[in-house]
């Protein structure tokens, strides 16, 4: 089935992970993490660890969702809407034989989750506070969640490598 298909090729590390901080160390990252007066997150590049004031992270994310040129303001959820359009379009195209029955419930998500934005921040283009931030939406648990990663398998595949082989395949479920 499809959803077989994406799990392959998914293996565990075949490299042993060592612990770079004293037991002290991870203790103290752990009493950090559970301060709800601040945000820990990784740096958007380098690989550090930044520490921030909510009120300041929280003001980074205001000011980008508050940008009209990327951002538009909802009058409501548009959830339910949705979904009914998405599990729509897979019942079309499991009627016309597209992907199996397991494929077709892999896809169709009943209780999505709202995706989360969420910011690392941009250390490299300077520590004016607050800091700037990449905006990250994660849409684990939501609607087209599994279609992304139904998606994702294919373009990646090693069976569709080609550029124009996989736009073709995509363009005719667009």
């Amino acid at each position: 089935t499809e959803q077989s298909l994406l799990l392959e090729g998914w293996e565990t590390s075949k490299y042993k992970v060592y612990n770079n901080l004293s037991k002290e160390e991870r203790e103290a990252v752990m009493d950090l993490s559970k301060d709800n007066r601040i945000v820990v997150r990784p740096a958007d590049k380098g690989g550090a660890v930044v520490l921030q004031n909510v009120g300041d992270y929280e003001s980074e994310i205001k000011r980008q969702l508050s940008d009209l040129t990327f951002y538009e303001k909802l009058a409501s959820d548009p959830t339910n809407r949705l979904k009914i359009r998405v599990h729509s379009q897979l019942e079309y195209h499991f009627n016309n034989g597209e992907f199996d029955k397991n494929g077709f419930e892999f896809l169709k998500v009943e209780h999505p989750v709202i995706p989360v934005v969420y910011t690392l921040p941009k250390i490299h283009k300077g520590l004016d506070i607050p800091l700037k931030g990449r905006p990250i939406v994660s849409g684990i648990g939501s609607l087209t969640e599994n279609i992304s990663a139904y998606v994702d398998y294919f373009i990646k595949s090693e069976h569709n490598n080609d550029n124009y082989q996989a736009t073709k395949i995509l363009s005719r479920h667009v």
